[in-house]
């Protein structure tokens, strides 16, 4: 473990660090868990059309976009530790309007508060995870989630089943939230006040030069980064979105095997960041995210050309473990790509883009859908994989380029 995280600190600090991001990360999972199963209940109470769930994801995935696409700038200034603080404190407050609103339209409000307090943690804790600590560590962070978002519906299940109210969920995770705030803001023998990254190459820099937004666009890795993040997250929500509907409607699965499949398709996901903490640092960074764009494309042709469950399933698990490691070994890889005065903003536009994808692609793979069938969401991974390929190679040669 000593190898794995920053020498200069000592471990049993180094360890405190990795674990206590990993609770805000699961954390983050379980609160992106928790509304699909209390909306019908929400809905019910202040007497809502269905459609209007669009409109929460809607204000929720405006304030997550803001604060992570400028986030680098904010990233640089202050310290991760301050910064992660104040998202729990963002998400915990907004969630806290959830329980206590007498009105949807505070609900809605305060959704822009969680939104960015998710935006700001998932952009501090990155950056500082690349600069401070090794891919296997940034892998093993996204396995978290992965649990979180797995056991999120299940304690709002209990909630509205068991103690007859959606809000019980809620407080939970307020309860989580404010006690990873405090965790952050109260922990001692830390050495967080700057990260890495931050600190040592602003410094470095002439006169501590800080480059803006526009200066870090203007590098084409940066670009390119950018709309990797914007087509992989495009590509992981149209799966995790439309997989139940295709099984169900198209492929003959009965509802409740093809809810397992579902729910073992982020089964296989989690244990994949999982394996890949293990085995990134043999393969190598690059080539473990190389072969995992080709198994995803071969997941996606495996479902165009099947018809039979058998080889759906096949394709659906082989998918969901091909596609794990790439965001977070991206993201991890990040300084390599762009250098290292241009990673906090990178970062942040990269999670920007990544919330911006999820909010575009999956709902034109659905308006595809309803035009030419739950058959055409097969094609559309695979383009999908494609197109990551070919930003692959292009990102590839800029690197080669500038390394001559």
């Amino acid at each position: 473990m000593n190898q794995i995280l920053n020498p200069d600190k000592p471990s049993r600090s180094r360890l405190a660090d990795v674990l206590l991001t990993y609770a805000v990360f699961a954390a983050l999972g379980v609160t992106d868990g928790l509304i699909s199963v209390a909306w019908p209940s929400i809905r019910a109470e202040f007497g809502l059309p269905v459609d209007a769930l669009g409109m929460l994801l809607f204000t929720v995935m405006t304030g997550y976009l803001l604060i992570s696409f400028f986030s680098g700038r904010v990233i640089s200034r202050y310290p991760a530790k301050w910064l992660t603080a104040a998202g729990c404190l963002m998400v915990a407050s907004g969630f806290t309007v959830y329980i206590l609103a007498p009105a949807w339209l505070y609900i809605l409000t305060a959704g822009i508060m969680v939104g960015a307090g998710n935006g700001l943690i998932s952009s501090a804790i990155s950056a500082d995870l690349a600069s401070r600590f090794s891919p296997r560590i940034t892998q093993w962070l996204h396995a978290c989630y992965g649990v979180g978002i797995t056991l999120g519906p299940l304690a709002m299940t209990y909630s509205v089943t068991r103690l007859d109210t959606w809000r019980w969920g809620y407080i939970l995770v307020i309860t989580i939230q404010f006690i990873l705030f405090t965790f952050h803001i109260f922990s001692s023998g830390q050495d967080r006040n700057k990260s890495r990254l931050t600190d040592q190459n602003y410094h470095e820099s002439p006169e501590g030069f800080r480059p803006s937004i526009s200066q870090s666009l203007k590098k084409r890795p940066v670009i390119l980064s950018i709309l990797f993040f914007f087509f992989y997250a495009g590509l992981e929500s149209t799966m995790g979105n439309w997989s139940y509907t295709l099984l169900t409607t198209s492929r003959g699965i009965n509802p409740e095997a093809a809810g397992v499949l579902v729910g073992s398709f982020w089964g296989v996901y989690t244990l994949s960041r999982i394996l890949a903490g293990f085995t990134g640092g043999k393969t190598g960074m690059n080539k473990m995210i190389l072969y995992s764009v080709l198994i995803s494309l071969a997941g996606g042709i495996l479902l165009i050309i099947s018809g039979s469950a058998a080889f759906s399933i096949a394709g659906v698990l082989i998918f969901g473990f091909a596609i794990a490691p790439i965001y977070p070994g991206m993201m991890a890889s990040t300084k390599e790509r762009t250098g290292r005065l241009h990673t906090p903003n990178t970062i942040g536009m990269q999670i920007g883009a990544a919330g911006f994808g999820v909010a575009v692609i999956p709902g034109n793979a659905g308006l595809l859908a309803g035009v030419y069938g739950m058959e055409s969401i097969p094609p559309v991974l695979a383009v999908l994989s494609l197109i990551l390929l070919f930003l692959l190679f292009l990102l590839h040669r800029s690197s080669s380029l500038n390394h001559k």
